[in-house]
């Protein structure tokens, strides 16, 4: 078992010298606040993914949006592009032939 990269020898001294310095009578109350603290930390660490996995959505369908939009402006500038040449061409055709 591995808590916070402390092994179990090392939590059982922790544990001895905090019975050392604080006694038998308060160590269960540190306990209770410490699981509590533990515990509200887990909350706020699953709230906060759970937040950045919903903006990263977010940011991706926004990206996608922007995709589609880019995609769909090229292919009117396309359009527009061949409607110029068109033009140009009816404009230069009859005009060049009856020149020559």
């Amino acid at each position: 078992m591995n808590f916070f990269g402390i092994g179990i020898p090392e939590l059982l001294l922790i544990l001895i010298i905090a019975l050392m310095v604080f006694g038998p009578e308060r160590l269960p109350e540190i306990g209770r606040s410490v699981g509590k603290a533990v515990r509200e930390f887990r909350e706020m660490s699953a709230d906060f993914t759970a937040e950045w996995q919903e903006l990263s959505k977010e940011l991706e369908q926004a990206a996608s949006e922007a995709q589609e939009g880019v995609a769909e402006m090229q292919s009117e500038l396309s359009q527009v592009e061949r409607e110029i040449k068109e033009a140009g061409e009816d404009i230069e055709g009859p005009g060049r032939e009856e020149q020559e």
